[in-house]
């Protein structure tokens, strides 16, 4: 048992650049990491995964991300910079730590991991907002000759069976899935709701959305409001080129299952021998036993602070800006977090 001023639950990018602060202002503190590696949510997800903000928008406080700036860098490139921002400021990490209850007595809070227990004045969250996978429960009808994935899960083509796949799920990661699997000469069955909409992704684009302060812009001002309400643009992919390639077929959202059909709005499907999920995930919050999460389970909180002294979140989508849960933007409300925390 331990006592530090802080504890920092989670050691990507938002955990990292918390931990950044502290080291400047000379606290007490251990971050605690469920993986056993750094970056490991990045180096698990799918292997041609690159980022849609080229590297000059991807620094996290003190520290440029290397090479040509206006490239996209790719997932393991992340990986060794995180590695290396740990190297380079001595941030105190303490990996196979997952934490499975936080409490707090009338001083301080109690975190109790799989290997032991920590107390602190503080403990900021930053477990992020990709935490459990999210399937349709439809799924469970279909019988298991078919593969099913989520995209957490998929690396590449390779490990698939030989057959038609259908992708679910419209957002950046599922075009990309199918994009990579459209080029490598596998039949596509593509679902999604409503209509994708795309931008072009270079130097010009970027400088627009992320060089423009657009992305800075508060929840709770006009422009963030704005941003808010508009669908994720698909980042790079020319939509056009892809709903016209021949081996593509857009069957639009996937409803139902039986064993071996999945029904969806422009057809249903029965030849299937793949499925991935690109269906996003769900907060698993659970391990707090703490007033401070909504009725979906979501935390409660304003850039990050929380009604609970002591208690904050980092990383969250749009938990300030659309920064909050970027690589490079996350700074920011680490900052502002760490210039509020209880002495």
């Amino acid at each position: 048992m331990t006592n530090y001023n802080t504890v920092i639950i989670g050691a990507g990018q938002a955990g990292l650049s918390a931990a950044y602060y502290l080291n400047k202002q000379r606290k007490k503190y251990v971050v605690l990491e469920a993986a056993g590696e750094i970056g490991a949510s990045w180096a698990n997800r799918y292997d041609s995964l690159s980022l849609f903000t080229s590297a000059r928008y991807n620094n996290l406080p003190g520290a440029a991300f290397p090479g040509d700036k206006d490239r996209f860098p790719t997932k393991n490139e992340v990986v060794d910079y995180l590695n290396k921002y740990v190297a380079t400021f001595n941030i105190q990490v303490l990996l196979n730590n997952r934490v499975t209850h936080l409490s707090k007595s009338d001083t301080d809070f109690m975190v109790i991991t799989t290997t032991g227990s920590f107390y602190a004045k503080n403990v900021i969250v930053c477990t992020g907002p990709f935490q459990i996978p999210f399937v349709p429960t439809f799924s469970q009808h279909l019988n298991s000759n078919i593969l099913q994935l989520h995209s957490n899960a998929y690396k590449k083509p390779a490990q698939l069976r030989s057959g038609d796949t259908l992708v679910v799920g419209g957002g950046n990661s599922g075009v990309q899935i199918v994009e990579e699997l459209i080029n490598h000469g596998v039949k596509v069955f593509f679902s999604f709701s409503g209509e994708l909409k795309g931008v072009p992704n270079n130097i010009l684009m970027q400088r627009l959305i992320f060089g423009s302060g657009i992305t800075s812009a508060s929840i709770n001002s006009l422009i963030g409001k704005w941003l808010k309400q508009r669908k994720e643009p698909i980042m790079g992919t020319n939509l056009k080129k892809l709903f016209n390639a021949p081996n593509l077929t857009v069957v639009g959202k996937a409803l139902s299952a039986t064993d071996q059909e999945i029904i969806c709005e422009k057809s249903t499907i029965n030849t299937v021998q793949n499925i991935i999920w690109a269906t996003g995930f769900k907060p698993d919050f659970g391990w707090i036993a703490l007033d401070v999460l909504d009725a979906t389970g979501f935390p409660l909180q304003e850039r990050g602070l929380t009604k609970i002294k002591g208690l904050f979140f980092l990383g969250l989508a749009w938990m300030y800006s659309r920064n909050s849960g970027l690589l490079g933007g996350v700074g920011k409300d680490a900052k502002y977090v760490t210039n509020n925390l209880a002495e």
